[in-house]
C-alpha cells in the first residue's frame, strides 16, 4: 500500500502513469508513485470520479449531487465545465479523456429511480463547444481500441466507436459477463489499453448480505443472503423485521422476518416505490411512490393486510426519512438534491397539511424523545451533519468537520451516527446541558465501505447504546450489506477486446421481474417434443431464453443414465419445473415437491388440466394448489383461463405472475380471444402478465408482446416446426419486435385514409 493512501477511493492514472489521483479524507488527491506524500488538490467531499488530461488538467466529481469541475492538477481554484440540467439529472460522474485529451466522456444520471431513462453517456469537450448525448447508460462508460465499453447488468457491453468524431457505430455486443457493477454508484470496474487488452473486476452486480456486525467491524451473524439488486434496509422499532428497498426493474418494498428469514412483497409496482420508513408501533410502513408525474407519500400495513392510504401529493420529489416516535408527525425531504431540498414534517392524522422545518436539508432523522432533529446540509460548502430543535428554539450545531450524511440517532439518543466520505461509519457522543446540546469527540465505529453504501438508512438498530451492553439482544449490534462476489475474492479477467465473441443482445434496461428475479429474455421455452436432447439444447440455444421450463414427471432423475437435465447448463438457463400431466391440485402439489426435492426449483409452473381433450385448466384445482404451494415457500407460475376474476383470485392466493393460455395447449392456433388479454393487460399490474400455450409461430408470439404480455412461453409452436432450430431464432426476434411495439405505441387506426406527405405547402 502506497503511504497516505489507505482511505483512498476511486483512484485514477496521470497520462504518463506515474502519478495516481484519488479520493480520500474528503479531498481530491494525487501521488507520485516514485515517492513522496499524497498532495491536496481540492475539495472534494463525496467524489464521484477523476480523470487525469495532458497539461496536468484533472476533471473531477466533487459529490453525489453536482457537476464537473476542471482544475489543475498542481491544485487552484476549481471551476465548473458542466452545467446539470436538473430537469432531467442530478449528477455529472466518472469522467472519462478520449485519446486526444480534449474531449471527454462523462455519466448524467438521476438520483429518482422513476427517471433513471434519463440516465446517458455524454460526449463533450474542454472548450465547451461540445456537449451532447452519446448513450443512454445507467453505467458509466471508457473507450480502448476502437470500442466504446459499458455494462448493462453485468454484462460488459463494446460498441464500436470513432473517438475523433465521436460518433457510435454498430448495435453494441456482450464482451463479457460478470463484469463488476455498483448499482448503488453508478460504476462499472473496467478499464482498456490502447492495444486491445481488458481488464475488469468479476462479480456481476453482486447479491447482497445483510449482516449483523459489532461496534469493531466483527460480522456476528447473517441476517440473510443473497439479496439481489438491494438498494436499502431500514429495521423495524421492533428489531423484528427489515424493510427491504428492491429493485426489480421497478423499486418496489419488501419485508424481512427476521426470525424466519421469510421475505413478503409489500408493493408491487408498477411504479417506483421507494425510501420505506416504519411507523413507531411497526404497523405501518411509509413510502415514496411516482404516480401521474407526482410524488406521493403512501402508508401501507407492514404485514400487507390492508389497503394501501395515500397521505400526499406533491409536484416535487418528496423521501420520506422518519417517523416520530409518537407517531404524529412523518419526516420527508422534499427535492432530491443536498443544496436544494428542504426538510418538512406531515401530520400523519387530522388535516395533514405539511410544515416546513428547514430551508435547506435532506436525510433528516428525530432524537429519540422528538426533541432534535439530525439533518445533512452543504450550507458550509460540502455535505455535513448539523443538529437542531424540532419544534422551534435556539441552537445549531455542526456534528460533523470533514464530510458527513444520513445521520442516524441510537435508541436511547446518546449516540448520533453518521458516515464520511471515505465511508467510515463514526459515533458521537450527545448529552443535553440545559436547553443546548454537548457533543464529544467523534469515535470510529468501523469502515463499511463504497459497496455497502445503500444501507445507511438502517444503522442504528440496537435497543440501547452499542456501547453499553445492556441486556437487549441487539445491544452492539449494527445491521450492514456487503458484496457477495462469486468467489472468496475478486477476481481480474483481461478479455481482448478485437477478438470478443457477441451473442444475443437481451437488453437488460428492460428486464422481465418475476418475483424479484430479472430475466434478460422475455420468452421462456419448454422442452418437450424435440427429436433428441441434441435438437432441444441447439432450439435453446437459438431462442435467446435465459428460463426454461420442464416437466418434472417426465423428466429422468435417474442420474445414471442420460437425461434432458445433462444438456441445459444450470449456469446459463434458469429451470421452472413445470406439473404438466396433473389432473388434481394434490397431484399438482407432489409434482412441485419432486421438483424442490431433487433440486431443481422451489418455483413451479402449476398445471392442473380439467378437460382431457382441450387440456384446458382447472380453475378451482390451479387456486387451491397455489394457496398451498405459497403457503409453503413455493414461487407460483399458474397457468390459467384468460378470465379476469380467476387471474385476480390467483394474486390474491400469492401467485408470482398470471399465464393465461391464448389457445388450447399444443393446438398452434395463436391468440384466440386478443380483447381478454388486453382486459388482463389493464387490470392486472401487479404481477407479470405471460401468454401461454396456443403460439403456434413468430407472429402469433409478436401480437402476444404487442397486447402488452410482458413474456411468452411456448413448446410445440418450435418443437414442431419443420426447423425448430430456426423457428426458435424467429421467436426470439418476434418477441423482441412485440415488446419494442407495445412499449413505442402504434398508431391509431383510422376507418379513411390519411396522406403521408400533408398537402399544406405543395409547389403549385
Amino acid at each position: 500500500m502506497l503511504p497516505g493512501t489507505e482511505n483512498a477511493i476511486f483512484s485514477f492514472w496521470s497520462p504518463d502513469g506515474h502519478s495516481l489521483g484519488f479520493f480520500a479524507d474528503s479531498k481530491l488527491k494525487t501521488i507520485d508513485l516514485n515517492g513522496g506524500p499524497p498532495q491536496v488538490v481540492a475539495d472534494a467531499p463525496f467524489g464521484r470520479g477523476g480523470a487525469w488530461g495532458p497539461g496536468g488538467v484533472i476533471l473531477f466529481s466533487s459529490s453525489t449531487q453536482a457537476p464537473l469541475m476542471r482544475v489543475s492538477a498542481s491544485g487552484g481554484t476549481p471551476v465548473p465545465i458542466t452545467l446539470i440540467d436538473k430537469s432531467h439529472h442530478t449528477s455529472h460522474r466518472w469522467p472519462f479523456f478520449r485519446p486526444d485529451g480534449q474531449h471527454f466522456l462523462y455519466l448524467a444520471i438521476n438520483h429518482d429511480p422513476s427517471k433513471s431513462a434519463n440516465d446517458t453517456v455524454y460526449y463533450a469537450s474542454l472548450d465547451g463547444h461540445e456537449n451532447r448525448e452519446l448513450l443512454r447508460s445507467q453505467s458509466n462508460a471508457v473507450y480502448g481500441s476502437g470500442y466504446l465499453l459499458f455494462a448493462r447488468g453485468d454484462q460488459l457491453m463494446g460498441q464500436p466507436f470513432d473517438p475523433a468524431k465521436g460518433k457510435l457505430g454498430e448495435e453494441p455486443h456482450s464482451v463479457a459477463k460478470g463484469v463488476a457493477n455498483n448499482i448503488s454508484t453508478w460504476h462499472m470496474d473496467a478499464s482498456a489499453s490502447g492495444g486491445g487488452l481488458l481488464v475488469f473486476a468479476s462479480g456481476g452486480t453482486g447479491d447482497w448480505q445483510l449482516l449483523w456486525m459489532d461496534r469493531s467491524g466483527e460480522q456476528l451473524s447473517p441476517v440473510a443472503d443473497k439479496l439481489a439488486n438491494l438498494q436499502s434496509a431500514r429495521l423495524s422499532p421492533q428489531g423484528d423485521r427489515i424493510a427491504l428497498q428492491i429493485d426489480t426493474g421497478v423499486n418496489d418494498v419488501w419485508v424481512l422476518d427476521v426470525a424466519r428469514g421469510i421475505r413478503t412483497r409489500l408493493t408491487f409496482g408498477p411504479v417506483s416505490n421507494t425510501f420505506p420508513v416504519w411507523s413507531p408501533d411497526g404497523k405501518w410502513i411509509a413510502y415514496t411512490s411516482d404516480r401521474n408525474g407526482h410524488s406521493n407519500l403512501i402508508r401501507k400495513p407492514s404485514d400487507g393486510g390492508g389497503a394501501e392510504e395515500t397521505l400526499l401529493i406533491d409536484e416535487q420529489i418528496d423521501l420520506a426519512t422518519d417517523w416520530s416516535r409518537d407517531g404524529k408527525y412523518l419526516i420527508y425531504s422534499r427535492g432530491m438534491s443536498v443544496g436544494e431540498a428542504g426538510i418538512w414534517a406531515l401530520p400523519v392524522e387530522g388535516e395533514r397539511k405539511p410544515w416546513q422545518i428547514l430551508p435547506h436539508g435532506i436525510f433528516a432523522h428525530l432524537s429519540p424523545d422528538g426533541r432534535w432533529l439530525a439533518y445533512t446540509s452543504d450550507e458550509s460548502g460540502g455535505p455535513q451533519v448539523y443538529v437542531v430543535p424540532f419544534r422551534g428554539g435556539q441552537g445549531k450545531w455542526q456534528v460533523s468537520a470533514n464530510g458527513g450524511q444520513t445521520p442516524q440517532w441510537s435508541k436511547d439518543g446518546k449516540e448520533l451516527y453518521y458516515i464520511d466520505q471515505a465511508f467510515t461509519l463514526f459515533a458521537v457522543p450527545v448529552k443535553e446541558a440545559g436547553a443546548a446540546l454537548q457533543f464529544g469527540p467523534r469515535r470510529s465505529s468501523l469502515r463499511i465501505g463504497p459497496r455497502r453504501m445503500s444501507s445507511m438508512t438502517s444503522l442504528p438498530t440496537a435497543r440501547k447504546s452499542c456501547w453499553t451492553g445492556f441486556r437487549s439482544r441487539w445491544a452492539n449490534r449494527l445491521p450492514c450489506l456487503r458484496t457477495l462476489p462469486r468467489d472468496s475474492r475478486t477476481k481480474r479477467s483481461h478479455v481482448d477486446v478485437g477478438s470478443a465473441s457477441f451473442g444475443y443482445n437481451n437488453n437488460m434496461t428492460d428486464p422481465l421481474v418475476i418475483a424479484g428475479r430479472s430475466f434478460r429474455s422475455r420468452l421462456i421455452v419448454g422442452t418437450g417434443k424435440y427429436k433428441s436432447f441434441q435438437e432441444t439444447a441447439r432450439a435453446l440455444e437459438a431462442s435467446g431464453a435465459d428460463m426454461v421450463t420442464v416437466a418434472v414427471r417426465r423428466v429422468n432423475l435417474d442420474r445414471g443414465k442420460e437425461s434432458l437435465l445433462d444438456y441445459i447448463d444450470p449456469k446459463k438457463y434458469f429451470l421452472l419445473p413445470n406439473t404438466a400431466g396433473c389432473y388434481t391440485a394434490d397431484e399438482a402439489i407432489r409434482a412441485a415437491r419432486l421438483g424442490r426435492e431433487v433440486g431443481i426449483s422451489d418455483w413451479v409452473k402449476l398445471e392442473v388440466i380439467g378437460d382431457q381433450a382441450t387440456l384446458y385448466p382447472d380453475v378451482q384445482a390451479t387456486l387451491e394448489a397455489t394457496r398451498v404451494l405459497v403457503s409453503e415457500g413455493f414461487t407460483v407460475l399458474p397457468y390459467t383461463s384468460d378470465d379476469i376474476v380467476f387471474a385476480k383470485r390467483l394474486i390474491d392466493a400469492g401467485a408470482a405472475a398470471v399465464m393465461p393460455l391464448g389457445a388450447p395447449i399444443g393446438s398452434g392456433m395463436g391468440i384466440q380471444n386478443q380483447a381478454h388479454i388486453r382486459i388482463l393487460r389493464e387490470m392486472i399490474t401487479a404481477v407479470p402478465l405471460i401468454v401461454d400455450a396456443g403460439v403456434g409461430t413468430a407472429s402469433d408470439a409478436a401480437i402476444a408482446m404487442e397486447l402488452g404480455a410482458d413474456a411468452v412461453l411456448m413448446n410445440t409452436g418450435i418443437a414442431s416446426a419443420q426447423d425448430p432450430v430456426l423457428m426458435a431464432e424467429a421467436m426470439h426476434h418476434a418477441v423482441l419486435a412485440g415488446r419494442r411495439a407495445y412499449l413505442a405505441g402504434r398508431m391509431p387506426r383510422r376507418l379513411y385514409a390519411t396522406a403521408s406527405s400533408p398537402l399544406e405547402g405543395v409547389v403549385q
